[in-house]
Formats: structure tokens, sequence, C-alpha cells
């Protein structure tokens, strides 16, 4: 008798820092989190706040072969950025002009593709994390901690709108700006290809 498969586990992670607009990441990762609690519809998910891209090896965990199972986690990358250059394979959602809201882009990610050329940093100083998103993407993917499925979403700031900088005097981000990005987010998961 064919067991009914597991439902999709889709795994949140916020990057970012308590400063400007790097805190948006974070924020998308609160109102994303009170958004599915009050969802009529249970998404299976975890969501976690990291500060450094490198923090997300500490969550891949190697498939164990012995324990076969039909969930295939989704991983959804969330994170500030400045100047996205976007490709072929990036989606951009652009807000309102009549809204503060910013920039979504969105790339699936796929090591045999052009978008680790569009996200990668132009120089080596590019990333505030250092050992960026990319590498460290690239690392897990070698030593076979990533998922089939992994979506990043890149928050662009508006330098019209939003404190780039990051000091600890920049300005919080704006509610409205969280909750639309978090609200696209999920309207998203339906559109992504899993693998």
């Amino acid at each position: 008798m064919n067991q009914p498969s597991e439902p999709q586990k889709t795994i949140f992670f916020g990057f970012g820092s308590p400063h400007g607009f790097d805190q948006i990441g974070w924020q998308i990762i609160d109102a994303i989190e009170r958004l599915l609690s009050s969802s009529p519809t249970r998404i299976p998910a975890e969501l976690y706040k990291l500060n450094t891209p490198s923090d997300l090896l500490n969550h891949a965990l190697p498939s164990n072969p012995d324990q076969p199972t039909s969930r295939k986690p989704l991983w959804i990358l969330i994170d500030a950025c400045i100047n996205v250059n976007t490709c072929d394979n990036a989606a951009a959602f652009e807000p309102s002009p009549l809204s503060q809201s910013p920039w979504i882009h969105r790339w699936d990610w796929s090591s045999q593709t052009d978008s680790i050329q569009a996200l990668a940093n132009p120089t080596p100083n590019g990333s505030s994390h250092g050992f960026g998103l990319i590498e460290t993407l690239q690392l897990a993917e070698t030593l076979g901690l990533t998922p089939d499925s992994v979506c990043i979403f890149a928050i662009e700031c508006n330098s019209s709108t939003s404190s780039c900088a990051n000091p600890p005097t920049a300005p919080a981000v704006d509610a409205k700006a969280v909750s639309y990005c978090a609200e696209n987010i999920l309207s998203q998961l339906p559109h992504i290809n899993l693998k």
C-alpha cells in the first residue's frame, strides 16, 4: 500500500543584524511567522534568524540514505541587498510607485546557471558578510548539504526610502515595507519550481 507523501517542509532563513536596513531579513522572518500562525492553511515550516550566510551551514543536515523520505525541504533565503544586477534567471517584483516598499528579487538557486554571476560580489569586499551567500551555498553544495530546492529573495535597499547604511543610529525598517515583503514571499511559494 502506498503511503501518502509528507508535505513539503519550508525552512525560512533571514539574514541580518540589528542595524539599519540590514534588519529587514530578521523582521521579515518575524512577519512571516505572524502570517503563518494566523493562516487557516498550515504550512510545515521552520524559521531562523541568522547573522551571516555561513551560519546557514549549522542548519544544513546531510540526507540520510538509510532513511529515505518523500519530504523534500525547501530553503527560502532572505537578505538585504544594494543595487542588484538581475539576470535571466531572476524575477523582480516592482513595488507600486506610490508605495515606499522595496524591490524584491528572486532567484532559484542552481550552481549551473548564470544566477551565480548575477549575485556574486563585484569586488572581494562587496559582501557585508565577508564569506557571502554564494560562497556559502557553493560550499554547502560541494559538501552535499543543500536541499534540492533553494530560493533566494534579495530585498533591495532603496536609498530614497530607506537608510542603506548600517550605523547603530540608522532608522528602523518601515513596518509596511516588512509586511509587503513577507506577503510577497509567501505568495511566491506555490510558484517555486521544486526539484
